[in-house]
């Protein structure tokens, strides 16, 4: 998803940070979330990596038994696959214009029945703001549901998830916050060819897909 290619977090530019909504392209790239800021008058934690997700609490990378391919679904788009490279245009502040963040390393699976994985371990996405580092950092897994047509794939909503954003700009940590299950609907054009997929939205993000062997194409 360009939900995750997407568009992440918001906060303000003065001292007090305020509310914060991020939204990522695709599950790959599109994820709402908010974020509660800190003032400056607290002392922030340094920037780090945030915490490393345990790989027992990942879903499993096993075909699901019984999967039976909706009706339509595109055979190009079917499998396991991970994120080579992500451009993300992030709403992070209140009040200024959509910044990108570049990443990679998110792993998805798309499989037949029209449900989905995303899994993430200590992925770091990375911006500049005035010459301040801007990082997203995302650990955990959510569930999805998807469908698409000839061109267009739409993420439909996260079923589970145990997912966590840690937000950072120059004053270190300001806020970790889950997601849950909510509804997406998130429109994203997309490019197979051979074993990648180009992903694309409205807003400029854009995701490069690589196909891995934990799942494989619908043959």
């Amino acid at each position: 998803m360009n939900s995750v290619t997407g568009s992440l977090p918001t906060r303000s530019r003065r001292p007090v940070a305020i509310l914060f909504v991020l939204s990522v392209v695709a599950l790959l790239t599109t994820t709402a979330l908010t974020v509660i800021a800190i003032s400056s008058a607290d002392e922030p934690e340094p920037c780090c990596a945030g915490p490393v997700a345990e790989a027992g609490a990942l879903p499993s990378p096993t075909r699901p038994a019984d999967a039976t391919r909706k009706e339509g679904l595109p055979h190009c788009l079917i499998g396991s696959w991970r994120m080579a490279d992500e451009v993300l245009m992030t709403k992070f502040y209140t009040d200024v214009d959509a910044l990108p963040l570049t990443t990679s390393g998110r792993y998805y699976e798309l499989r037949a029945d029209g449900t989905g994985v995303e899994r993430n371990a200590n992925i770091n996405m990375v911006g500049n703001y005035q010459g301040n580092e801007l990082r997203l950092v995302v650990n955990g897994w959510r569930e999805f549901t998807w469908t698409a047509t000839g061109t267009t794939l739409t993420f439909v909503a996260v079923t589970k998830a145990k997912l966590t954003w840690s937000f950072y700009d120059q004053r270190g940590l300001l806020e970790t916050q889950p997601e849950g299950p909510r509804a997406l609907n998130e429109l994203n054009n997309y490019t197979c060819s051979g074993a990648s997929v180009t992903e694309t939205d409205a807003g400029g993000s854009r995701s490069v897909w690589s196909r891995t062997t934990d799942y494989g194409a619908y043959g």
